[in-house]
């Protein structure tokens, strides 16, 4: 079967180009050509069949809709959640969160980063569609995130506000 859009048919032969979509990301994908030249006659001159090695169809991590950019945090732990698509999700793929404060970064990491007690993890939905999760607890003040995500096809960046509604100690 050919999913193949012919893009010119001439004299000089004829061109046809592939565009991947999302049910072949995962997928690995051969491609054979077959021709033949034929004499006004109908004589066969000559023909050939070539296939391509086989390619595997990646997707670098993309964001996926996200209902939440900015949180609101009183006390205790908040999770933040990013659902994003990307193929494929390997034991080297990962997920960065950085705290960010005027113009300096500095990664979020499991332990803690200025007081703050921290756990991460990618939840897998299917083949294609994760959501990165940072649980943040004890927080003080307001806070803005980084999350990076890396697979072997790219990466991508998005920015969370996390906004205090814990008033400071000694007002009313």
């Amino acid at each position: 079967t050919s999913n193949g859009v012919e893009l010119a048919n001439s004299d000089h032969g004829s061109y046809t180009e592939y565009q991947v979509d999302m049910k072949d990301i995962g997928q690995d994908l051969t491609f054979t050509c077959i021709w033949k030249q034929v004499v006004p006659g109908g004589e066969l001159l000559y023909s050939g069949i070539e296939t391509s090695k086989s390619i595997s169809i990646i997707l670098p991590p993309m964001i996926g809709n996200m209902s939440e950019t900015r949180y609101f945090y009183e006390s205790g732990c908040l999770n933040i959640s990013i659902p994003f698509i990307a193929h494929p999700w390997t034991a080297s793929s990962k997920v960065q969160w950085w705290l960010v404060t005027n113009n300096s970064r500095q990664q979020v990491v499991e332990e803690s980063v200025n007081s703050y007690k921290n756990k991460s993890f990618v939840k897998r939905e299917n083949s294609t569609e994760l959501v990165a999760v940072l649980a943040l607890c004890d927080l003080e003040g307001d806070v803005k995130l980084e999350a990076e995500i890396f697979n072997s096809a790219g990466n991508t960046s998005t920015e969370i506000e996390v906004l205090s509604m814990v008033y400071p100690r000694g007002l009313s």
